[in-house]
């Protein structure tokens, strides 16, 4: 078959155009989305409101501590220790997504007083944490983990381990998360509790992704929420935060973590 040169020479504009377009779009497409997922990984940082001082001063006994410790990946964590000075259960709290660890100060109290030990901390990207981001879950369930750790290296005045062998876990929303998926790494945790909870990384970054967009363009919101977005997305997170979010869906480890 020959092509004639008048064909060739309009099959090359075409390209030329056509070429150039697709590499614009695919660029666009791309720094939107970078652009997405650097606002979600940014949540605006909330000052503390409240510190276990406040019930302190109630209680007229020394209850409290601040504390700092190291997570998996050399990053710290910060929180509030609100401790019995004596082995007994363990409870760590982790709040939601946007929030601190203030959310969850009154309920932290109530537990201490009902004969716990209490963690309360800050996820990574929110509060008072050094980290600059959140990983929306990719890093914050080996944050957790670390968390476990340093309580289970905690000793009271006497030398005696803090931890009686026995840790629950309650979590918010993106706290929530994290405190099921963990829920099978440990054998110690024995008890979950969450709140407002989502099944994986994925749907909350589309529910996040839809509150950027907001509720009143239909047609964006079909978009956000369609498959090859939320791949795209996905892709992109990884390559934002250089890790593969690998957790099993947050109802799977409900099922393996079943009957300790």
């Amino acid at each position: 078959m020959i092509i004639s040169k008048n064909a060739r020479v309009t099959f090359k504009r075409v390209l030329w155009v056509f070429i150039p377009a697709v590499l614009v779009f695919a660029v666009g497409v791309a720094a939107l989305d970078f652009y997405f997922i650097h606002r979600i990984t940014h949540p605006p940082r909330i000052e503390l409101y409240g510190s276990p001082r406040d019930f302190q001063l109630i209680m007229q006994k020394p209850m409290w501590f601040d504390e700092k410790w190291k997570n998996s990946d050399s990053t710290q964590s910060v929180g509030w220790l609100l401790s019995r000075g004596k082995p007994a259960p363990a409870v760590i709290l982790s709040h939601g997504y946007g929030s601190n660890r203030s959310e969850l100060l009154t309920l932290a109290f109530e537990l201490w007083k009902s004969g716990y030990n209490v963690l309360v901390y800050d996820l990574r990207g929110h509060g008072e944490s050094p980290v600059k981001w959140s990983g929306l879950g990719t890093y914050e369930k080996d944050d957790l983990l670390s968390a476990m750790k340093f309580l289970r290296n905690r000793k009271t005045e006497t030398g005696q381990d803090l931890l009686d062998g026995r840790v629950g876990l309650y979590g918010v929303d993106l706290g929530g998360y994290i405190s099921l998926v963990a829920s099978t790494q440990d054998p110690m945790i024995k008890a979950v509790a969450v709140d407002s909870v989502f099944p994986d990384v994925s749907h909350f970054m589309s529910h996040r992704l839809n509150t950027i967009v907001g509720s009143n363009s239909d047609t964006a919101n079909r978009l956000v929420d369609s498959r090859w977005i939320s791949q795209l997305t996905g892709l992109a997170m990884q390559g934002y935060l250089m890790r593969r979010e690998d957790s099993a869906p947050a109802f799977d480890s409900v099922a393996t973590a079943a009957g300790r």
